[in-house]
């Protein structure tokens, strides 16, 4: 367990600051463009995926497979890479290419695909084959081993100025082909293979299309949701409000990885629960660990809140100010993001994918019109707000809020559950009151100056956040100890949980 948190915690920690060094050296309008190319081939890898991938990890996990399982997979990946390469690479029209990826040349979307497909579709194979027989730790080390490695190269990039779009793609596809050729060796290579037993190329097709099937509507949705994020924010708003909205994503999406794993201590106790046909037990999981998660998002998210300008102007650079206000209103997205997790994770468990689905394809279409109408220029002939990365960021949460609430509505209305929501008000409100008020103390009566300790200077606002940080927490935390049943916990609720997240975390279990 130990191994296995810190390598997940150095995978992330590296990637994060690759992506942080990514969007300082680019500059707003090449990251801009960096994440509106990746993003556009990860919505067009929905819709030729269908679910494949995640049927190929369900299969494997399941039991072992024979080689021919294992050929006809590659195959589909080897067709998902070179048809995509031919059509954009030769077939598609110079308009359709300038329509469809704004303006961006062919060369530069070839090798933007290139770079999303060793990454995210060949790597995540390799590691999908590891954690299949249980070589998870070697798996997850590899990772992190790539992950500095794309660090580092980005960092040399960066300090000989070489760093721009071309270069950076090539540093992902030379890495990530590395990365291949020792995790075939390290893990694809020893794969424990079964013997034929008759198992034919239609067996294995009739496999894939059961589990597939349900999923290519979502599919659809999914893709027509990601793309046209992505494509009208670019199109109408422009690069550089792209890169806006995308850096904020990515630092929030800290906040928000943190709370997915504290999400997976708790979905077996629900669905176990659920399977019980436990009513009452059901309530009690749900509806406290929902609140405790809410208010765990909330806290976090408020404490960044006032300081939004100065943690990008620290970490990108004062080039990304413009962004402030994009950020602040992403920073609202992961407190509810803890709530539609868990409430995805009752859908799941209670057998109701159906109704997740209707809900997920709804979103996805009411999103696409509130995003045209938020990003649309006013002298567009079907006027919008001209609100670039602002009305991005806005789409996002406000469609994350009010589906959340419909989800946690349905929810309650099928137990026969009382639906509160007030605390959703409540408790951001007051974390970001005393948030503000302590940042107000803090410029007001505390002048902190950079803090130089040798060749290293501490920026002011670096110092300023940490304090704010030493006086928020601390006070939260009492609140949240001598009052519980503020937060829909009881005393003993409070030290179970605890105890869970205290046990997950211990590293001194192997």
């Amino acid at each position: 367990m130990a191994h296995s948190v810190l390598a997940n915690i150095a995978t992330s920690g590296f990637l994060f600051l690759a992506g942080l060094l990514a969007a300082r050296g680019l500059g707003p309008r090449d990251y801009g463009r960096f994440f509106f190319l990746l993003g556009s081939f990860e919505s067009f890898r929905s819709l030729l995926d269908c679910g494949c991938q995640q049927a190929f990890f369900t299969f494997c996990s399941t039991k072992r497979r024979t080689r021919r399982f294992f050929s006809l997979y590659f195959f589909w990946l080897t067709l998902q890479t070179l048809i995509p390469l031919v059509v954009i690479g030769f077939l598609l029209p110079d308009r359709w290419i300038a329509r469809l990826w704004v303006n961006e040349s062919r060369g530069l979307i070839l090798l933007a695909f290139l770079a999303y497909t060793f990454r995210q579709v060949l790597w995540n194979t390799i590691t999908i084959i590891g954690e299949s027989y249980r070589k998870t730790l070697r798996v997850q080390w590899l990772t992190a081993l790539w992950a500095m490695f794309y660090f580092a190269g980005l960092f040399v990039l960066w300090r000989f100025y070489l760093l721009n779009l071309i270069s950076v793609f090539l540093l992902i596809i030379f890495d990530y082909g590395a990365a291949l050729l020792i995790g075939y060796v390290a893990v694809g290579k020893n794969y424990p293979f079964v013997e034929d037993e008759g198992e034919s190329v239609g067996k294995i097709l009739s496999e894939y299309v059961s589990y597939c099937a349900p999923l290519v509507v979502l599919s659809l949705f999914s893709f027509l949701s990601v793309y046209l994020d992505r494509w009208l924010l670019q199109y109408f708003g422009g690069a550089s409000q792209q890169g806006y909205f995308g850096i904020a994503f990515r630092l929030v999406s800290v906040s928000a990885l943190l709370m997915t794993a504290v999400t997976q201590i708790f979905w077996k106790e629900l669905a176990d629960a659920a399977g019980r046909n436990d009513n009452a037990r059901l309530r009690i999981v749900f509806q406290r660990i929902t609140r405790f998660l809410f208010s765990v998002s909330a806290v976090m998210s408020a404490l960044f809140i006032p300081w939004a300008r100065d943690i990008l102007t620290l970490t990108v650079g004062a080039a990304y100010g413009s962004g402030t206000v994009a950020f602040t209103i992403l920073l609202i997205y992961p407190i509810f993001q803890s709530l539609g997790r868990f409430s995805a994770i009752y859908f799941h468990a209670t057998c109701k994918t159906k109704t997740l689905t209707v809900i997920t394809i709804l979103r996805s279409l009411i999103g696409i019109v509130l995003l045209y109408f938020l990003v649309a220029p006013p002298d567009n002939p079907l006027p919008g707000l001209g609100a670039g990365a602002v009305g991005l960021a806005l789409k996002t949460v406000l469609l994350q809020i009010l589906f959340v609430n419909l989800m946690l509505w349905y929810i309650h209305k099928q137990e026969g559950w009382r639906f509160e929501w007030k605390y959703e008000l409540l408790i951001p409100a007051a974390a970001c009151a005393l948030s503000f008020a302590l940042r107000g103390f803090i410029d007001g009566l505390i002048p902190v100056s950079p803090l130089s300790l040798g060749f290293v200077v501490i920026p002011a606002s670096a110092l300023r956040i940490a304090l704010s940080a030493l006086l928020f927490f601390p006070s939260a935390a009492s609140v949240f100890f001598l009052k519980p049943h503020w937060f829909g916990l009881t005393r003993g609720d409070l030290k179970q949980l605890l105890s869970k997240i205290s046990s997950l975390l211990r590293l001194n279990r192997v």
